[in-house]
């Protein structure tokens, strides 16, 4: 069990192998949420594991006007989790941008 503080907000990460946890955040863009993604990516790539490194893919999806419905965006997020994983794992993809590739994080980040 491990809990941080890194001025996000205060998240708990249970051991798994592999789990899906989705995070809606209302009222957040896509820019937004891209931030807080690889924002929490990050804290857990540098986090000093007990027996391994760990790290995270992380697909997003951002409710648009056509997208009413929140199975659809599961699905976007989920195709985009598995777009993060085929590009080399612990990475972060926006479902409306995997035809140009992979966003990159603003350099403030």
């Amino acid at each position: 069990f491990f809990q941080a503080e890194d001025g996000i907000r205060d998240y708990k990460v249970t051991g798994v192998q592999t789990c899906a946890l989705p995070i809606f955040m209302p009222h957040t863009d896509a820019i937004g949420a891209f931030d807080f993604a690889e924002r929490l990516r990050r804290v857990i790539e540098r986090t000093n594991w007990n027996h391994r490194s760990v790290s995270v893919s992380i697909g997003i999806s951002t409710r648009k006007e056509e997208t009413l419905e929140r199975k659809q965006m599961i699905l976007e997020a989920d195709t985009a989790m598995y777009t993060s994983k085929g590009a080399g794992k612990n990475r972060t993809t926006h479902f409306d941008n995997m035809g140009i590739g992979i966003l990159q994080p603003p350099p403030s980040l």
